[in-house]
Formats: C-alpha cells, structure tokens, sequence
C-alpha cells in the first residue's frame, strides 16, 4: 500500500525519484508498531502514517534490527528524505 502510495505520488510529480526507494519503505514500515496495522486499509494508512508523524526517526532500524535506517552511508536512508516522504503520504491522504 505504502509502496503504491509512493508511486502514485512519483507520477503526479508531488514526490522527487530518488526520494523513498523501496527498501527504504519496508524498513520504515517495519518500525511501526503492530499495533497500528488495522481491520482495514484506511485505518492502516492513518495509523502508520501518524505515528511517522511524530516518531524520533533516528532510531529506527532495519528490518535485520541491527543496522540503522538512518545515516550517512549510502546503504542508508537521509532523514530529510523519510520526512518529505511522510508529508506526502500525510499530503495524499487530507487531498483524497
């Protein structure tokens, strides 16, 4: 869904190429609580998409839970990107 998101947000030009790869999204989704996967797709969406919203993105890991999503190297997600990347799908979903 998240991924799908991405792309929708690609095509109508509102997200940069480059700027949320899919690896990068499963390693950020992987960091929201399991709690906040909902009965339906619109809850999910919310859910995740809030808590992203406000969450300290700097200590996210990977999904090995060893290595951080965040950094420098370029095995390594900018946080500046993972925020565009959240106010789009915060975007995408108050102009739906």
């Amino acid at each position: 869904m998240f991924k799908a998101a991405r792309n929708h947000l690609l095509e109508s030009n509102t997200l940069a190429e480059g700027t949320a790869p899919s690896y990068f999204i499963e390693c950020l989704m992987f960091n929201v609580p399991n709690s906040l996967f909902g009965s339906s797709l619109a809850q999910t969406y919310v859910g995740a998409v809030n808590w992203l919203s406000t969450a300290t993105l700097h200590d996210f890991k990977c999904q090995n839970q060893l290595a951080d999503l965040f950094g420098d190297s370029r095995d390594q997600w900018s946080v500046d990107k993972a925020q565009a990347f959240i106010r789009a799908l915060r975007g995408l979903w108050n102009d739906s």
